[in-house]
């Protein structure tokens, strides 16, 4: 057999083969291009994997997405393939629990309220495969007026330790939605690392046991993890924070006495430190007791001095805090002298 022409053996080549076996077609930019953004809360990580659309001088809102009449439907929050959300853990969106996995993301919008839809579904195109029978979970929420913006985009305009907000942002509109996480989530997180190499060190106990009292949770855990790193060596942190978790815990008698000890083997900036945070909690007679004890047995320690200022100005008491943040004045470094003369010119200002 022969060919008169390589041409020709090509052209038979792709007859033999069929159209299955033809290479993909090409692919180009896009007019709506491929976007991402990842938020990370607590342990648990976000991502919005999306194409995001242009307005190109259309009124997008109230004559493209929200019909003018009949039955609303589900538009694909974005552009071209499904816009996808992905969460590494269980989380609660809107208060709702969602489990962890990739869901398709779709939005009913309407005048009043906007309903969001994850779909179990997340590979079809768009919304045109949508089927109800799919959803993993529906919420409703408001939108907000914004300022203008030409391209589709996903923003995380709250962030915090346990939730954040993702904001939709298109044209002059918002569609917010809250996304949490439990603490147990946190909490299995954190214990799985103290089941491995931080679990040889006191740091690594220290730090959970910190983070606990810090955020107000799971203070019976913490107390154990800070008795092992209690193990390593009684200094003020670790006593202050095991104080701190047991007055947490209402057991106020314990929490003193780890405290007092604390004091015994405190440096003046422990005590100043130990002062100031009293006193952001507004615990004035515990703030009061620290600086009493500080200058009684590091009287002349400008740190000491400032203690006792700290709680004269918390308390109204202008003369005296004036008297020792000038004490402090005469001995502090060099980089602590500035801070203090603002400290004391507001005082001025009363």
């Amino acid at each position: 057999m022969c060919f008169k022409s390589f041409s020709t053996l090509i052209f038979v080549l792709f007859f033999f083969v069929g159209k299955a076996q033809i290479p993909a077609s090409l692919k180009l930019p896009r007019n709506s291009p491929k976007s991402s953004v990842t938020q990370r809360i607590g342990f648990t990580d976000v991502t919005i994997d999306y194409n995001s659309p242009a307005v190109k001088e259309r009124d997008v809102w109230n004559s493209y997405l929200i019909p003018q009449g009949g039955k609303p439907y589900p538009w694909r929050a974005g552009a071209n393939e499904n816009t996808t959300i992905t969460f590494t853990d269980d989380v609660l969106v809107e208060g709702k629990p969602l489990a962890a996995g990739t869901y398709g993301f779709h939005i009913i919008p309407s005048k009043d309220d906007f309903t969001l839809i994850f779909s179990n579904n997340h590979t079809s195109w768009g919304s045109f495969f949508y089927n109800e029978n799919e959803d993993a979970l529906r919420v409703s929420v408001k939108s907000k007026d914004a300022e203008f913006r030409e391209w589709l985009s996903y923003d995380f305009e709250v962030r915090e330790i346990d939730n954040a907000v993702v904001v939709l942002h298109w044209e002059r509109l918002k569609i917010p939605f809250k996304i949490k996480v439990d603490n147990e989530t946190t909490m299995k997180h954190i214990k799985n690392q103290l089941r491995s190499s931080a679990a040889f060190t006191s740091e690594g106990f220290f730090n959970a046991a910190n983070f606990c009292l810090q955020h107000k949770m799971n203070q019976e855990d913490a107390i154990q993890w800070i008795d092992r790193a209690l193990k390593y060596g009684r200094d003020f942190q670790r006593l202050e924070v095991k104080a701190g978790l047991l007055k947490q815990l209402e057991k106020e008698e314990e929490a003193k006495l780890l405290i007092d000890e604390a004091f015994d083997i405190a440096t003046p900036a422990e005590l100043y430190g130990y002062c100031r945070e009293q006193l952001k909690q507004e615990n004035v007679t515990e703030a009061e007791r620290t600086a009493n004890y500080a200058l009684k047995y590091h009287k002349k320690h400008w740190q000491t001095q400032l203690s006792v200022a700290e709680v004269a100005k918390h308390k109204g008491n202008n003369e005296t805090a004036k008297k020792y943040y000038e004490a402090a004045l005469e001995t502090a470094p060099k980089n602590w002298q500035q801070p203090i003369k603002s400290k004391i010119s507001t005082i001025k200002e009363n």
